[in-house]
Formats: C-alpha cells, structure tokens, sequence
C-alpha cells in the first residue's frame, strides 16, 4: 500500500481526524489524488454532478465510500500492462467489480461500494504474486493451461497456499473490516462447506458469483481455465438469482458492457 493511501486510510477510521486533515494526506501524492477523482467521478460513484475535489469528494460520497475509491486508486499501482499475466488478473479484478456491483443490486447486499471494491481487491494475492514472484507465479499459469484447473488448484500444486489466502492477510493488514476479509479468503470454497470457524453469506456468494461470471465473460480468462458455469448455478441459486430468466446470459451481457464503461477509468 503507498505510504499516502495507508495514511489517509488511517485518518479515515480514526472518528475524530477532521476532513481537511485527510483531504490534505491525500493531496500529498498527486497521482493518488487525480486516480481517486477520476474514480469519484465515474459512473460508479457519480452522485451529484461532477467532483472537483478531495474535499468535495469527502463532502458527496462521506468517509465510507471514500476509504473505497483510496483503495481502487492504490490498487492502480499493481497493474502492469507490459506483463501479460498482470494484465489478464486486473482484467479480471476490475470485471469483477462491475459484476459484484451489478450483482450486488440484486442480492440482499445492498452496499454497492463495498461490493465494487470486494470485486477489485478479491485477487491482491495474485497481484503480489505476479509482483513479488514472477517466475514463479508463470509456473501457476502454466499448470492452469495443461492441467485445465482454476488458480487456487494450480497455487496448491505449484505454490503450496493460494492467492486467497495471501489477499486475506493483506486485507488484514489494510485493517479491512472481518467479514471483508473473510470473503476474500473464502470466495473460492463451496458455498455448502459450513464449519465452526466458516458460514456463506451474502458476501461471499455475491463474489463468488461475480468472479465465476466474469471469467464467463471471457474477461481476464487465462489459456485453459475450466468453464464454471456449475459454481454460477449454485451461487445464484445461493442468492436466489437463478429463478430469473436468462439470469446467466444476462448477467454476462451486463458484465462485458460495464467493463466496457469503467475500464478507461484505470488506464
């Protein structure tokens, strides 16, 4: 996490940091700062006409839905277009986004904003990865390509532990709230596994599907990685979404064309 993003996002959970104190933080850096307006003023967040500024952007959207676009904005910093592998998992991270956000709208998860930036960040591990690791993470994509299997097999086999649960330790990190935390961890486990320490919810459904959906879409689908089409049924079926017609088709209709619509945002 930048050293600006990690400051700011500190004030914003402190209760008694002042908006001008967090508006100066963040103007401190000022990539950080035009990437967060470009953001507030997508049509993601837009709310009342056009945001000027941080401190507007504070006064519009309040503190909760600020602490998200910081962490969208951060988040820029990991893409790397020059990297194929990079490029494929923020394809999917910012497809994900659209479609937890579209789904979101459906589902008793009503926070759309806490919905987009689940999207977003649920596959920081593999951004790190891809980061920290290259050669080695190469080997995760190849083992996707022959074995025909989804990353977290790939990561057991190749890796030992999976991108979810380095994104959980990260997501702690970045103080996110429990139960954000735990939807990244588990967004790629059975939604009928139930245990003392793991119950589905809404969150975890509502990502589960949404990444499922969006690698449907054709939308950062690495070479070889297995269709879904099973994990989408039971994740709406989960969301009592499966009733509607054509909710798959539909769903990855609405998928491609937000993605469509935000991506220029990040470029």
């Amino acid at each position: 996490m930048p050293e600006v993003a990690n400051a700011a996002l500190a004030l914003i959970e402190d209760p008694t940091a002042r908006a001008n104190q967090i508006a100066d933080v963040v103007a401190r850096d000022g990539a950080l700062a035009g990437q967060v307006l470009r953001i507030a003023n997508s049509a993601m967040f837009a709310r009342l006409g056009q945001i000027g500024s941080i401190p507007q952007a504070i006064t519009v959207l309040g503190l909760r839905t600020l602490r998200s676009i910081v962490m969208a904005a951060a988040l820029c910093r990991f893409r790397d277009h020059k990297n194929h592998q990079a490029a494929l998992v923020w394809e999917n991270s910012v497809g994900t986004a659209c479609a937890a956000t579209l789904i979101a709208g459906q589902s008793k998860l009503k926070n759309r904003d806490e919905a987009y930036l689940l999207g977003l960040l649920h596959n920081i591990g593999q951004l790190l990865l891809i980061s920290q690791a290259p050669a080695e993470y190469a080997r995760v994509f190849d083992e996707v390509e022959i074995g025909e299997v989804d990353y977290t097999t790939a990561e057991k086999s190749v890796l030992g532990f999976t991108h979810t649960a380095l994104g959980a330790l990260v997501a702690r990190k970045w103080n996110f709230p429990k139960d954000l935390t735990q939807a990244i961890l588990t967004y790629k486990d059975p939604l009928s596994s139930s245990t003392q320490f793991f119950t589905p919810d809404t969150r975890v459904a509502v990502l589960q599907l949404a990444d499922a959906v969006t690698h449907q879409a054709g939308l950062g689908q690495p070479v070889g990685y297995p269709d879904e089409s099973e994990i989408i049924l039971g994740a709406a079926r989960f969301l009592e979404l499966d009733k509607k017609p054509d909710f798959m088709g539909s769903l990855v209709e609405g998928v491609r064309a937000s993605f469509d619509n935000t991506r220029a945002i990040y470029n």
